[in-house]
């Protein structure tokens, strides 16, 4: 799944939303039409993030991806390329999510 991203876009990247990629089966990162829709976003210098979902009542667990995969995708080292993504897929399934707490009427959406 891809939504845009404009919580955390960082400086220095285009003056666009940036772009989130949901993970729902970790095997879709290595996916040619994955791998080069990352690839052109990351040439564009867009801000790009991986997430996977959290359990239910949890934000997502998300990276910024650009700092991380921009030499790979550089030197066309897709190999490198499906390394990286497939140990942020699972690092980030065994990491912490933020519960989500509601406090009223006007609560917000993260993630």
């Amino acid at each position: 799944m891809v939504v845009p991203d404009d919580a955390q876009t960082p400086p220095g990247y285009r003056d666009t939303s940036g772009i989130k990629f949901v993970i729902l089966d970790a095997a879709s990162v290595r996916r040619p039409s994955f791998i080069a829709c990352l690839s052109e976003l990351i040439r564009l210098r867009i801000a790009t993030f991986l997430a996977v979902p959290g359990p239910p009542g949890h934000f997502f667990a998300k990276a910024f991806l650009n700092p991380l995969v921009h030499t790979s995708v550089e030197a066309g080292n897709t190999e490198a390329l499906h390394n990286t993504l497939t140990d942020l897929v699972e690092r980030l399934k065994d990491g912490v999510f933020e519960p989500v707490v509601l406090t009223g009427a006007g609560a917000g959406h993260r993630g």
